[in-house]
Formats: C-alpha cells, sequence, structure tokens
C-alpha cells in the first residue's frame, strides 16, 4: 500500500470517527445523566477484563522454546 493512500484511508477513517463522536456527543449533551449510569458500569467492567487480561499475560509460564 502506498503512503498517500494509507494517508488518505487514515483522514476518511479519522473523519467518519471524529464526526460520529462529535455527533453523539452533540445528540447525548441533555441525557448526560441517563448516559452516566449505563457507562459507568460498562466501563467498570472494560477495565476489570483488562486488568485481568494484563495479569494472566503476565503470569502465565511463557512456552519452552
Amino acid at each position: 500500500m502506498s503512503q498517500w493512500l494509507f494517508i488518505s484511508y487514515t483522514t476518511v477513517g479519522s473523519l467518519i470517527w471524529a464526526t460520529a463522536l462529535a455527533a453523539a456527543g452533540y445528540t447525548l449533551k441533555a441525557q448526560f445523566d441517563r448516559v452516566e449510569t449505563w457507562l459507568n458500569p460498562v466501563t467498570n467492567a472494560l477495565l476489570l477484563i483488562l486488568v485481568a487480561v494484563y495479569f494472566w499475560r503476565l503470569l502465565r509460564p511463557s512456552p519452552a522454546s
């Protein structure tokens, strides 16, 4: 893949992602309390999963070479 094609795809994808996030923020600004009550447990669960995976990878025995 050429550098210019990569930059083009990255730019288009970033614009789509930024637009989607801005639209979600604009739409949900009045519903912050409702979003917070839903988002807090989801965030805590994801954080717990990430920490568990990190320690599992850190403490598991390495495969024999």
